[in-house]
């Protein structure tokens, strides 16, 4: 499911600024999207550890399916968790660009880059204050903007004043933090995961308030 959330700030951003605002948004959907997508392959139990690598850096061969594996590339996969449990979580965490690989039919293919995952500007306006419109992955996109307190009661007011002006009722969209806490997720996976998501949150919650940006609606699609 996508969703295209809208954003203002209160304040007056350079444009230099907001481009940061964007990276680092991006960064931060990514590891959200990580957290969960890998989550929910557990969840028919036909994946285990070892068909997921993630790329100690960024490969430079693109085919349809989005970045090429690398034969000769450099990989951490999720098995070594057990000499070092956050090396796989870690390059996510520090990488805006990582990239992920699952294994399928014994070769290694990305494992969000399809239409359904990526983060899209839709429209950009760079009058004073300035506002965005972002589309991308429902839950993650939720998580990210509705994960503070402070966030969750604007949240519900905003539902309570213009609920008719959602496409969806937000409350229908399974969160990206829910699919890692689902009873399916492996707890050594879900450990790790949680920590990413969390910390992803707290980050974009910062910085949220730092530029002054607040979430005005979210509209979800199929």
């Amino acid at each position: 499911m996508r969703g295209t959330v809208a954003i203002k700030s209160t304040k007056d951003i350079l444009p230099w600024r907001l481009g940061e605002y964007i990276t680092r948004t991006s960064g931060n959907y990514l590891s959200v999207l990580y957290a969960a997508v890998i989550s929910q392959c557990y969840w028919d139990h036909k994946v285990v550890d070892s068909d997921f690598v993630v790329a100690e850096r960024l490969p430079k061969r693109w085919e349809a399916g989005g970045l090429a594996y690398d034969e000769e590339g450099n990989y951490v996969s999720l098995t070594e968790k057990a000499e070092n449990p956050q090396s796989f979580w870690q390059i996510i965490q520090e990488r805006p660009q990582a990239v992920v690989y699952r294994r399928e039919d014994e070769h290694y293919k990305p494992l969000i880059w399809t239409h359904e995952y990526e983060l899209k500007i839709v429209e950009l306006k760079l009058h004073s204050p300035p506002s965005i419109d972002l589309s991308g992955w429902a839950p993650a996109l939720v998580d990210l903007y509705y994960a503070s307190e402070r966030e969750e009661r604007a949240r519900v007011d905003f539902q309570k004043r213009q609920i008719e002006q959602i496409g969806r009722n937000v409350e229908n969209v399974v969160r990206a933090s829910q699919v890692v806490e689902d009873q399916r997720t492996p707890q050594g996976v879900k450990t790790y995961a949680r920590e990413l998501l969390q910390q992803a949150l707290d980050a974009q919650a910062k910085l949220n308030d730092k530029l002054g940006i607040g979430s005005l609606s979210i509209d979800t699609i199929e």
